[in-house]
């Protein structure tokens, strides 16, 4: 018998790293500053032990994300279906998660840190009620800081129960040494040498272990979670970003006013500049995104007038080309000269 082991015994590195490109999930080259988003999803989580003696233990990720003056802490567990009630969460998928973005790329360090754990079924669920509930009545009428706050404190009685279990921990820091690139980060809960990331394949949200992706079958040797990072050149959600829905209701009530055609369309040359510098302003988007938000914006715009001034829902005139739709210039509210004198009111 080695009683040395009694006294020490050697530290275990982890496994973490990223799948090769094929394996499943995006892949290509680091960004350049400014030319991107960040975002950052969690494609699963597993925890090979979902038993101990009485008690039924379930994942639970919290994560941080950090980019420049960016701090995003986000939660995904089986408590965040809890319309589906707080029973049998062992018998819920919860895939795809994002937990973090989009964020402009700045070309700072990005720094994700997140932590893998162990949750008794109860304690998660109510956890994770307590807080969506807070932050879905707060967002109503709050601010962002005091959110944060609420979301905050939710993280620490998570994290902070006494009863939770750290099964892997993981802080990892992008910058011009380990540049960040679009894939798949794999952390697992083994010895880094046990772990061959060749073998590992991400197949219909899953992670699987083969020779190929076709042999392979589902990983469940061990703890782990998968995290997909993206760098997308636009953000989807951003018709959805306050600034702009206001800019929208703006639009929308001096366009429902009733005055004559010509009288709305000059309430929405003057209101114009405010909505471009606002738009230049945003630190929530990227320079060539708000280009063709500004493009969107004015077809759109553009388009409601000339439902308007046509008297009619529909356009009279053919659509335009591909090109024309493409062209800014083509959406200066100045320039009317196309519309047909018979259809103006």
């Amino acid at each position: 018998m080695d009683w040395s082991k009694i006294f020490a015994a050697r530290a275990t590195k982890l496994a973490w790293g990223a799948l090769p490109d094929g394996h499943g999930g995006p892949d290509g080259p680091a960004p350049a500053s400014g030319t991107t988003y960040i975002e950052v999803r969690l494609k699963e989580m597993f925890l090979r032990t979902s038993r101990r003696l009485w008690r039924k233990f379930y994942p639970m990720l919290h994560a941080v994300t950090r980019h420049g003056s960016v701090e995003e802490h986000s939660v995904a567990g089986p408590g965040q279906l809890r319309e589906l009630g707080d029973t049998n969460l062992d018998r819920l998928v919860n895939l795809n998660q994002r937990i973090a973005g989009p964020i402009p790329f700045t070309g700072e360090d990005v720094s994700i840190v997140i932590g893998l754990y162990a949750i008794p079924g109860a304690d998660a669920s109510k956890a994770l009620v307590d807080t969506i509930g807070n932050v879905a009545q707060l967002a109503r009428v709050a601010p962002a800081a005091p959110i944060l706050e609420v979301l905050r404190g939710g993280i620490e009685s998570i994290v902070g129960l006494s009863t939770a279990t750290l099964q892997l921990g993981i802080l990892d820091t992008f910058y011009r040494g380990n540049p960040l690139r679009p894939g798949t980060r794999v952390g697992v809960a083994a010895p880094h040498d046990e772990i061959s990331f060749d073998r590992l394949w991400l197949h219909n949200g899953t992670l699987k272990r083969g020779d190929d992706q076709i042999s392979a079958t589902s990983y469940d040797q061990n703890d782990y979670m998968v995290l997909e990072i993206t760098t997308p050149a636009t953000r989807e959600d951003w018709r959805r970003l306050p600034w702009i829905v206001g800019f929208e209701q703006q639009f929308s009530a001096l366009l429902g006013v009733g005055v004559a055609v010509a009288d709305k369309q000059a309430h929405i040359e003057k209101l114009w500049p405010s909505f471009k510098d606002a738009l230049g302003r945003s630190p929530d988007l990227i320079e060539s995104h708000r280009q063709l938000i500004e493009a969107a914006v004015k077809a759109d715009l553009r388009k409601r007038v000339d439902a308007l001034s046509s008297g009619t829902v529909f356009e009279s005139r053919g659509p335009r080309t591909t090109r024309e739709a493409s062209d800014p210039a083509r959406f200066d509210f100045l320039d009317i000269d196309d519309v047909p004198h018979e259809s103006r009111t």
